[in-house]
């Protein structure tokens, strides 16, 4: 009977350790898997924060080219409104010219 335990005992060892590769095998693949995994979601997020700071840098340029036309405009309203008063300052007889 004690033989017969033994031998069971010895038995279990075997496939305990002859499974342990096979069971760290496995484990590897995983590692291996999750660390692809991990490098595609950088690379995922990293691309979205390129995508964001490129769509910002768009709005920034898209603000301050309004800006500039709205400035343009505003000059350009100026020198029109310039022109028409030194033609009426022209126009007027020299008698009711203001100094």
């Amino acid at each position: 009977m004690r033989t017969r335990h033994f031998n069971e005992l010895l038995i279990a060892v075997i496939l305990v350790i002859s499974t342990a590769p096979l069971y760290a095998q496995d484990q590897q693949q995983n590692v291996d898997k999750l660390k692809v995994d991990t490098r595609n979601a950088v690379g995922v997020i990293g691309a979205d924060k390129r995508k964001t700071r490129i769509y910002r840098q768009i709005l920034d340029l898209r603000e301050r080219q309004q800006e500039d036309q709205e400035n343009n405009k505003n000059q350009n309203n100026k020198k029109k409104d310039k022109n028409r008063d030194c033609r009426c300052h022209k126009a007027r007889p020299v008698g009711l010219r203001s100094k």
